[in-house]
């Protein structure tokens, strides 16, 4: 998903760290295609809501039989008034600065997560960044 969004974005910085010591991060239960939809959406949106020298983490840890992935972004944030609307369908933000896009997105992402019995949050600060966790299951 980095990967795709870096072909789009080549002038973004993205990280990738999903540790291995002192034990990797487990695999998770689901549906492989669907989970790269929605880390590339978010990753993506990442990308598209932030300028050219934007930073962008994607870090997995795992804690209690869950898996985390946190994608963390130096981007335009999402003003306090538009974080109701974010998870609907063909929702966008106000401060969206011409960006392109369906608004559905976000509202991928969290049928995804929560398809596969997982949960999507948001963390945001107009003018400092975003941060999208996606909680799943991890496998056994």
């Amino acid at each position: 998903a980095a990967d795709a969004v870096l072909a789009t974005y080549p002038d973004r910085d993205i990280l990738v760290e999903f540790p291995q010591v002192p034990w990797p991060v487990p695999d998770v239960l689901g549906d492989p295609d669907l989970l790269v939809v929605a880390l590339y959406n978010v990753i993506s949106n990442a990308a598209k809501y932030s300028d050219a020298d934007a930073h962008i983490e994607v870090r997995a840890s795992e804690a209690d039989g869950w898996v985390s992935v946190d994608i963390s972004d130096t981007g335009w944030g999402i003003p306090e008034k538009d974080m109701q609307i974010i998870w609907e369908e063909l929702a966008r933000g106000s401060d969206t600065r011409g960006a392109q896009g369906s608004g559905l997105g976000l509202a991928i992402v969290r049928v995804i997560a929560e398809r596969h019995g997982g949960s999507a949050a948001l963390r945001s600060s107009p003018g400092q960044g975003t941060r999208v966790t996606l909680r799943l299951r991890a496998a056994s």
